[in-house]
Formats: C-alpha cells, structure tokens, sequence
C-alpha cells in the first residue's frame, strides 16, 4: 500500500534522463529529502490526549502529468469526522475537498498543479475548520463540525491517506490550532516558494 524512499519535497522527480535529485531545506546537503509514496495504503497518527484543537501539515503530490488521470484520495481525516480529500481532474489539477460531519461537504474554487508539491494545512480549532494552501494565510476551504469529541477516549487519532494516490511528506502534527501567520512562516521557510 506504500512506498518508501521516493524523493520529497523539494528534490527534484528522479524522471526522465536529465532529472538530477537534489538536496532540499528539509534535507540539506548532500542528502535527498525523501518521502512515503502511497499507493492505497493508509497510516494513523495519534494525538496524547482528546483535543479538538490541532494542526495537520504536509506536503502533497499526486504525480506527474504523463500519468494523468482522474482519481481521489483522502490526506486526512479527524476525530470528529472532518475530512481533507485531494481529487486530481483530468486537466492534472489539484482540488481539495473539505467534509465536516454533519455539515456538509466544500469543493475549493481554486486549484493547483498536481504535479508541483503543493502545502496543505488543516487546522481545527473547536467547531471550526479551515485548510490553508502553500501558506496563504487566507484558507482556501473553511467549515464548522457540529460534534465534539467523546470525554473518555484516551487520545485523538487522525487517519492519512486512505485511497490517496500520490505522495506525502514533511507531515507534521501540532496539538493545537496554528495561527495563519504561523502557517505562513512555515511555508516561508521551507524555501518551496
């Protein structure tokens, strides 16, 4: 369902004859940043304790335009059923999918590159949720959950990448709500921009 050691954010595609891998600011020289490559796979990561505060930063791509092709996958989804889905259309675009329980679901107007390593933030903070690209630090998606965490659940998991097709890396969890000037120093320095 995965693969390891594929080259990350930041390191170049290793495609074609003239493609050179390269270190990246999260790597340095001389080593090539790497990332997990999934391929229906999924991983689960866990937060210390219940909280409907956090953060979820990762760096998403879904491939290269010769592999285009119309497909879906989830980067993450919360304890309270708010969910983060990457579609790619046939124009190999990147569109992102915000469904929060009981709410309903929203299709981001804007889109981007499928095959450019995009950075996708989603940040719960109580009832509310919104998703930040390449650091804006105006969200692209925004929504309200109207659940709230059960009082006896030892920690908050957050599942990655059921279905996704593509690649995640650099993904970072943050048990509480980035503020958008935080987010867009993130994607400051990671020298992607």
């Amino acid at each position: 369902g995965f693969a390891l050691y594929l080259p990350g954010a930041g390191s170049g595609s290793g495609i074609g004859s003239s493609e050179r891998l390269t270190a990246s600011a999260f790597s340095r020289e001389p080593a090539i940043n790497r990332s997990i490559h999934f391929a229906s796979g999924s991983m689960t990561a866990k937060l210390g304790q219940p909280s409907d505060h956090y953060t979820l930063a990762a760096w998403v791509w879904l491939g290269e335009p010769s592999g285009a092709s119309q497909r879906s996958g989830l980067i993450v989804s919360g304890p309270a059923g708010e969910k983060l889905v990457a579609h790619q259309n046939a124009e190999h675009r990147l569109r992102l999918e915000l469904a929060a329980a009981e709410v309903g679901i929203e299709l981001s107007q804007a889109s981007w590159p499928a095959e450019d390593w995009n950075f996708v933030v989603l940040v719960r903070d109580g009832m509310q949720v919104r998703v930040h690209v390449n650091g804006s630090p105006q969200p692209v998606l925004q929504s309200s959950v109207e659940s709230t965490l059960p009082t006896d659940a030892e920690y908050t998991e957050l599942r990655l990448a059921d279905e996704l097709q593509g690649k995640l890396d650099e993904i970072a969890l943050f048990p509480r709500a980035l503020t958008d000037t935080e987010i867009t120093q993130l994607w400051e320095s990671s020298g992607m921009r």
